[in-house]
């Protein structure tokens, strides 16, 4: 290398790696994390200019990026999706895509990138993440009109925010929830100051936005994640007297809402028909009535028999909606009006197998554990973790928010959130490895 290329690169990194730069960035992963359902425009202007960076810190970082396995594994979900699409031009010729598709996967890794540009700072993660819940109220009255739709909502009356429909606008909103129930858990909260009014207000806000949206996952999602909540504090912030008042409040909450009207005929909606319980427990699916329940055990029916058909890399991407329109056995209800099968698990199977199911779950499980093990992770980023990766897991059984808009806004940005200062330390100290191994 001349003394002229090495002065160019030089002079490049001291530039990417730069103060200026690195602030350019966070405003852009703001920018992504307010606009990405409201003004497309904008964020996907940002979401370019981040993907853009990210492929350079690859480039600049690739001797660490190599040995990380979140990159491993975005590696293989490349290769998995090639290979599922090979399957296809066999199995499904007709349909098979002409070049393969690689984006569905890969786009569940963009939270990588903001990731590495949060830089594990703590003030920029819960500022990202405080953006994201007021790109919610931002999305909620950029597509509707808020405050009569939140009355309307009050009043009993299920509403959406014509938000896609309310399982969407139920997801973002239970996401928000749980952040601030988990930045008042791990406050020091001793006295009521501005910041501990903030948290306060934006529990009730998105609590009433969970309930008025009256979505039954979100409901058991949110409740499971809150449950755990208390056995994760651990020795001296969570006493057993403490750990058994949070469970009394827990309980009491839950009764005293359901002795409101509409959520308690909600809940019970599901039940009305005689002998769906009995046809759920034994296995007899195709007799349940109940047409949300219904949709969803049958599709997952006709789900099941085309992944057992191509266990290994399923059949590619499109292959979910393929499962409902080349359907013998669906009732036409259903074969005219939805092309997704109401479960990311069962869409994943059916696209990528086997294969494509163990990169997802490998992925979830080797963040949570670079988290728990991270010697500098905050106790809020663990109980973050656990929790709301808890809950991503429960409502993905009844919607296929992997592979949909508002389910990789949520994700990248938690996860990014999540898995920052993981990374960072990582980063940190492979770093100085290699520079004592050059001392020595």
């Amino acid at each position: 290398m001349t003394d002229h290329d090495s002065s160019t690169s030089d002079y490049f990194l001291r530039i990417f790696h730069g103060q200026a730069f690195g602030n350019f960035i966070f405003l852009n992963i703001l920018g992504y994390t307010l606009f990405k359902d409201s003004i497309q425009l904008i964020a996907d202007v940002c979401q370019s200019i981040i993907v853009l960076a990210t492929l350079m810190a690859f480039y600049v970082e690739r001797a660490f990026f190599t040995r990380n396995r979140i990159f491993q594994l975005l590696c293989l979900a490349l290769v998995v999706q090639s290979l599922s699409w090979v399957a296809s031009r066999q199995f499904v010729p007709d349909y098979a895509l002409k070049y393969p598709s690689v984006k569905s996967m890969a786009y569940l890794f963009f939270f990588l990138g903001l990731a590495y540009w949060l830089k594990g700072d703590p003030r920029r993660i819960v500022i990202t993440l405080l953006t994201f819940c007021l790109g919610v109220i931002f999305t909620f009255a950029y597509h509707s009109s808020f405050f009569s739709i939140v009355e309307t909502g009050l009043d009993g009356a299920r509403v959406d925010f014509n938000y896609r429909n309310a399982q969407h606008g139920s997801l973002i909103a239970g996401a928000c929830f749980l952040f601030f129930v988990l930045l008042l858990l791990t406050s020091k909260f001793r006295k009521l100051s501005l910041g501990n009014a903030g948290i306060l207000l934006g529990i009730l806000l998105f609590g009433v936005f969970s309930v008025i949206l009256q979505s039954r996952q979100s409901w058991l999602a949110i409740s499971a994640s809150l449950a755990i909540l208390p056995l994760l504090g651990g020795g001296e912030h969570w006493p057993r007297r403490k750990v058994v008042l949070t469970y009394a409040i827990l309980l009491m909450t839950m009764l005293a809402l359901y002795q409101v009207s509409f959520i308690r005929e909600r809940l019970l909606a599901g039940f009305v028909h005689q002998g769906d319980v009995h046809a759920i427990l034994t296995g007899n699916w195709n007799e349940v009535r109940d047409f949300s329940i219904g949709v969803r055990l049958k599709t997952w029916l006709e789900a099941i028999q085309w992944f057992l058909a191509h266990p290994f890399f399923g059949t590619g991407y499109g292959s979910q909606s393929l499962v409902i329109t080349l359907s013998k056995t669906l009732p036409d209800y259903i074969t005219r009006e939805f092309r997704h099968l109401h479960n990311s698990n069962m869409e994943t199977l059916v696209c990528w197998g086997v294969a494509g199911f163990l990169v997802l779950y490998g992925t979830l499980f080797s963040v949570l554990r670079q988290v728990l093990c991270c010697p500098v992770s905050s106790r809020f980023i663990k109980m973050l973790a656990i929790s709301f990766i808890l809950y991503w897991l429960i409502i993905n059984n009844f919607e296929s928010f992997f592979y949909m808009r508002s389910g990789q806004w949520v994700f990248s940005v938690f996860m990014g959130a999540i898995y920052s200062t993981a990374l960072h330390w990582e980063l940190n100290r492979l770093g100085k490895e290699g520079h004592e191994n050059l001392r020595h």
